[in-house]
Formats: structure tokens, sequence, C-alpha cells
């Protein structure tokens, strides 16, 4: 090396030294299983590598679906063709990363440090403003690694990859929030040469900024799917067998092994919670530990009970009131729910959105997107009082009738007062629900997804709920203004089969309560036991059947509906209705 030649890399290390140096682990850990992930490994690496593609992936994912061993794989391949500009790993228990300023500088001096245009362009910046890393993170994100890479992209030749696994796990809020805002909008402006590859929970305020954004292509981990429980089976099956030939002890069943594989429910961290908890345990107890799910379910509890705790302040009851409402959702409804669903069927859109980001670490939040637990364990752990029953979430059963009485009470209220006649707007009368060419359209437009779920399901509600004078009241309420816009819903959303169950339900409730209103139901199941084939291909005749029936007398007609149908269309639908206008 020639004298000048070390003065100027002397002199370029000494600026480069000005850079804030991070704790990001940069060792890579272990990859994919050979033979496991893939097609999504495939489908990652060919999308970083094409120039077609987006700037930025984001995969996200459950926590324990083996996001981060995908990037780690991912790394891998890039490291081996020299094409890996940084890997940055967050964990949350290393606070001192969770800098967005580290972050920018980390990123920076990898890419200096393997690319010559790169390193001077940095330098030049470092050398002509000697406070520039004290600026604001935009000033330093722009100088230090736009403007240096869009030096270097015209030497580079095919993508240079970098990566940030765990986002998630950046817990400082300002820096956190930076860096969120630095990759949805700013990172736009890389060069096209370069690819950023970043996974995560999908944590509320990581979606809300990636989703529908042009540079970033959002990609999720699936946890349920058939790929997902073939590659546990073979990751188990390569495990196990390592394990038999190092212990010189029988193979389990393979049988036994694919109900592991099963039960892990495509978390990979489920499964290698089972396999590690397997390596203590003698012969004798690994059939025990196969075919006991529970017993390695436990072994996740920690988990589970350090996020809750974490998640917020339990002794305070604007937190811990929507937080229990919200795992009773989990828990307790018939079908998953989105966060929008949720926050109309509570009435408390602040409280819901706040206890669904505090919770992202056992639930999959995502907006728009059906929230479910990570695990069918994290249920059975809520709900198992050798599990959770001293703590505050804990739902027991008295817990469980008090909170299905709100959902009951909630869901009567918005059937009262958001059916109406003629919810879809039809403009004939005289078609059957199939002849109608877009009443799916219809159906999403006229009734919302709220709606829609309290129609199939406040009898599913009710069901648990003992003894309560406010949901009577909301009952014989629903009953008198609403049965038959609730069946025309029913009709139109193809589950006239759950109404009689529904309003079995309602009658068995109402025995011992209201005499009146039992005999009612009766009457109603008799009514719609009578006319299910035509309620169930024509909505028009929900109507056309109870206008012309004869049990409306007595109790009947003390609770029939009285319509005020001031809808253009009435003329029209009269005759059917068998009313004078």
């Amino acid at each position: 090396m020639s004298c000048s030649l070390h003065v100027q890399t002397q002199i370029e290390s000494s600026y480069l030294q000005r850079l804030r140096s991070a704790l990001y682990d940069e060792v890579l850990g272990d990859g994919c299983l050979h033979g496991t992930r893939k097609d999504i490994v495939t489908d990652i690496t060919e999308r970083l590598a094409s120039s077609e593609s987006s700037k930025i992936i984001w995969l996200f994912g459950v926590a324990g679906s083996g996001k981060s061993t995908i990037a780690n794989t991912v790394a891998r391949l890039f490291r081996d063709l020299h094409r890996l500009g940084s890997f940055v790993i967050f964990n949350r228990d290393i606070p001192s990363n969770s800098d967005v300023v580290g972050v920018v500088h980390h990123i920076a001096h990898r890419i200096a440090e393997s690319n010559v245009h790169a390193r001077k362009a940095l330098c030049d910046a470092l050398a002509a403003d000697a406070t520039l890393t004290h600026a604001d993170y935009r000033t330093q994100f722009q100088k230090l690694l736009v403007d240096p890479l869009a030096a270097a992209a015209p030497y580079i030749h095919g993508p240079v990859v970098m990566i940030i696994d765990a986002l998630d796990e950046c817990l400082d809020s300002p820096s956190r929030k930076a860096l969120i805002s630095l990759i949805a909008s700013d990172m736009a402006e890389l060069p096209p040469v370069f690819r950023l590859l970043i996974t995560s929970r999908p944590d509320l305020d990581i979606a809300r900024a990636f989703r529908f954004k042009s540079h970033i292509t959002a990609q999720q981990l699936e946890i349920g799917t058939e790929d997902a429980t073939n590659d546990i089976l073979l990751y188990l099956r390569q495990r196990v067998d390592n394990l038999c030939h190092y212990r010189q002890i029988e193979r389990p069943a393979e049988a036994d092994i694919q109900l592991l594989a099963a039960q892990a429910g495509g978390l990979f961290v489920w499964a290698a919670t089972a396999y590690k908890f397997m390596l203590e345990l003698d012969r004798s107890k690994t059939k025990q530990v196969l075919e006991a799910e529970k017993t390695i379910s436990k072994n996740l509890d920690p988990l589970y009970s350090m996020a809750l705790n974490h998640a917020g302040d339990w002794t305070r009851a604007d937190f811990s009131e929507p937080a229990l409402l919200v795992l009773t959702f989990v828990v307790l409804t018939k079908e998953p729910l989105t966060d929008e669903v949720m926050t109309a069927l509570l009435k408390n859109e602040r409280g819901v959105r706040h206890v669904l980001h505090s919770l992202a670490s056992v639930l999959q939040c995502i907006p728009g997107v059906p929230v479910r637990a990570l695990h069918a364990s994290f249920c059975d752990y809520l709900t198992d009082p050798e599990r959770s029953g001293n703590q505050p979430w804990f739902l027991n059963a008295d817990t469980q009738r008090q909170l299905s009485q709100v959902l009951t009470t909630r869901c009567l209220q918005l059937l009262t007062t958001k059916l109406r006649f003629n919810i879809c707007n039809l403009e004939a009368s005289h078609l059957r629900n199939t002849d109608i060419l877009d009443l799916a359209e219809r159906i999403v437009n006229g009734i919302p997804d709220e709606l829609a779920y309290a129609a199939k399901h406040w009898a599913h509600h009710l069901s648990a709920v003992g003894s309560s004078d406010e949901v009577s009241f909301e009952l014989d309420k629903f009953f008198q203004h609403s049965l038959l816009h609730w069946l025309e819903v029913i009709s139109l959303l193809g589950q006239v089969g759950g109404a009689l169950k529904a309003i079995a339900v309602a009658e068995r409730y109402a025995q011992g309560k209201d005499p009146h209103l039992t005999t009612f139901l009766q009457n109603v199941m008799k009514l719609i036991d009578m006319h299910v084939p035509a309620i169930t291909e024509s909505m028009p005749q929900v109507y056309v059947s109870t206008s012309t029936d004869p049990l409306q007398s007595g109790t009947m007609a003390k609770y029939m509906i009285q319509f005020q149908l001031e809808d253009p269309l009435v003329q029209t639908w009269s005759s059917l209705l068998g009313k004078e206008q």
C-alpha cells in the first residue's frame, strides 16, 4: 500500500469513527433447516433480486412463526453472493440498540466498509460538516445514507440487500416512530439497486405505516397453512432423528411426530419448545409429551404472562375493562372479528385500539384483518384456573358470564337501532335471493360487519348469560321492534337455518322471567318452522309469511311489529305485505 493511500485510509477511518457504535449483533443465527420454508425464501430472494419489484419487503407474522429464521436464511444467501449490505437485529433486552440514529450510522458504516464509492461520499459529508452526527435524524439519514448510496449506485451491478429483523422489538418510542416513518416515506428515495427486507410482528403502528405504500410489499407469514405444517413436520423429523441417533434410542412412531406437528398450529417456536422439552425426558416419558398438547403448551405460559403483564396497568379500569372484553372476543366469539367490528360493538375505539396495540405480542392484530390468538393454547391459558387463575386476565366462569352479558346487550342494541326494512335497497320484490346478481355487493354496502355479526351470533352470547334485567329489557325491545327486520337480514346472509336455534335460546332464557315473551317466542318458532323454505329462498317472503299468518293473535299480536314504510318502494311491496296504503 502506498504512503498516500495509507494516509487516506487512516483519514477515512477517523471520520467513520464519528459514527455512533450501536449494539447490533451481526453474527447470523440459525437459518431454516434444509427443505423447509423453500417457497417463501425463494419468493423473497427473487423479489429482492428483481429490479421490477418494490424496494422494500415487509415480512410480518405472529410471534414464533419463524420470521427471524427466514431473515437469517435470506441474509446468508446474499452474504454468500457478497450482496449483503447490513443486518440489523433489534432485541428488546438490549435497550441501547433501540436508536434510530444508531441504525442509520450502522447501515452507513457497513455499506462504507464494502464499497469504496459509498465510503468516499460518506467521509466527504462528515468532513464537510463536523456537527453532522449531531443533526436531526432526517438530515443524517439524507447526508449519511441516501447521498452516499446514490454516489455508489452507478458502480454497483446487482442488488445490495439490507435487512432489519424484529422491528417490533424496537421499544424506544421516539426512535421507533422515527424509524417507522423513515421506512414508510424517506426510504423511497434510495437508489433502486439497494433493497430492504424488514421483519416484524404486525403491530398496529407498523401496519398502518407500511400498508398501501407503493415502495413496500407487505407479505404475511401464514401459520395455519398446509405448507407451514409440512415444514414443521420436516423440522421435527430431522430434530428427532438427530436426537435418537445421538442418544442411541428408539425413534418415536411417525404418527406421534405427525401429531406433534399438527398440534404446533404452524408455530415453529411451539415445535421448538416441545422438542427442547423432549430433550429433558427419558424415553419412557417421551411418548407422553408427544401425546399431551397441554403439557407442552404450558411451557409457553411464562411468555403469555410476561406479554400480558407488560401490556398495561391491569389495576386501572380504563385498561383492564376493554382488555378483558377484547380477550373475551378472542375466546368466546363465534368467528374472529376485525378491530373495526370490535370497536363498533364495544363503542370504545380508543380503548380497543390501545389494547390491541398492547397485546400484539400474543394476538394477531392487523388493521382490517380478523384478530386471532397466536396459538390455541393462549385461549386455554386464559380460561384454565391452574395456569392463569391468580392473574387479572383470567377469564373464569363469572367473568365470562359478565362479559357475555355486555356483548349480548350490545348486539341487541345494535340490531334494534340499525336494522330497517329493505336494508339492501332491493328494487324488486319478486326475485329469489339467488337471482339478485349484485346481492353480495348490496350486502357489503347495506349490512356492516358488526351488524352481520350481531344478527348471526347474539343468541350465542345470550346462551351464556344469567338473569339480567338489562338483557331482558333489550331482548323484549328487539322482538317488539326488529324481529322481521332481523329475519330479513338472516335470509340475505343465508343463515335462516340458525334462526330457529337462536329463537329457542331466547325462549329458554325468557322462561320463568317473562311468560308473555315466552309464549310469543314459542309462536315465532312455529311461524319460522312453517315458512323456512320460503324465507330461505326469498327475503320478501319474510314479510309475506308473517303478514298472512294465523298466529297473529293474542300474545303474538301484542309483540307484532308496527312498520313505518316510508320508502318509495312501499306501493310495490304493499301488496306482498298485505297492507293498505
